[in-house]
């Protein structure tokens, strides 16, 4: 679906902009239920649209019932946008650093240059070498020239597996939160805390449930005009 279903938005664009020449590429990314900065990633290929977003744009369009079925078909064919990282991969890649790269190359005026990244994330250039040089290894990204393409949009570790690896990775988000507490604006951030007696029996649900807000947010906020990198641990703080 990376390349299949861009190109079966290029082709409603120009469909629709051969019917009305003032038709715009921004009023169709309204008409698909995301924001433009949203619809040019996908065109060009930098980020890869998932199916659950390709079929609320699907919705969205109010396509032809043949249009639909092409593009059900688009998304049925490979349906594996969420991707699931090996122990010995996330290992390499366990630096939050890494995933903070991840979610700035989406930014709407995002370049691939090593000193503006250094400087929106707030790391040395050689860290940020070793972070492309990391995402490249396990595959998550392609480099060609200066043009960045994120291979997977959504990736996960196994879930409620013991890992030391993703046990450091948290140990290190939470750690960088504390540290920054006292320097970041009450406006600029959010953390909340309630004290709760449960029914264990529950868990397992609550879990879930925390995961889907989680996802539902980080959606929300991907949407619009992208310049700032943040970080949810259900805190919710900016990165640098």
């Amino acid at each position: 679906m990376r390349k299949k279903f861009p190109q079966f938005l290029k082709n409603l664009l120009e469909e629709r902009q051969s019917r009305n020449e003032r038709y715009s590429k921004r009023a169709f990314a309204k008409h698909c239920g995301i924001s433009i900065g949203q619809l040019n990633d996908y065109l060009t290929g930098r980020r890869v649209c998932s199916a659950k977003t390709a079929q609320k744009i699907i919705l969205s369009l109010n396509l032809s019932e043949e249009q639909e079925r092409q593009a059900l078909k688009i998304i049925n064919s490979n349906s594996n946008n969420l991707h699931s990282l090996e122990v010995e991969h996330f290992s390499i890649i366990s630096d939050p650093a890494h995933f903070a790269f991840l979610a700035l190359s989406t930014a709407t005026d995002f370049v691939l240059d090593v000193d503006w990244i250094a400087q929106k994330l707030r790391l040395t250039e050689d860290k940020v070498e070793k972070i492309l040089h990391n995402l490249t290894t396990v595959g998550l990204v392609e480099i060609h020239g200066e043009k960045l393409t994120i291979r997977h949009e959504h990736i996960i570790t196994s879930l409620d597996v013991p890992s030391e690896a993703l046990r450091r990775s948290h140990k290190t988000s939470l750690q960088r939160i504390i540290n920054s507490m006292d320097d970041v604006p009450l406006e600029k951030r959010e953390v909340c805390s309630v004290s709760v007696c449960i029914d264990p029996k529950k868990l397992p649900i609550a879990k879930k449930r925390i995961l889907n807000f989680v996802e539902k947010t980080a959606r929300f906020l991907e949407s619009g005009d992208k310049k700032e990198v943040y970080e949810i641990n259900v805190q919710l703080f900016p990165w640098s």
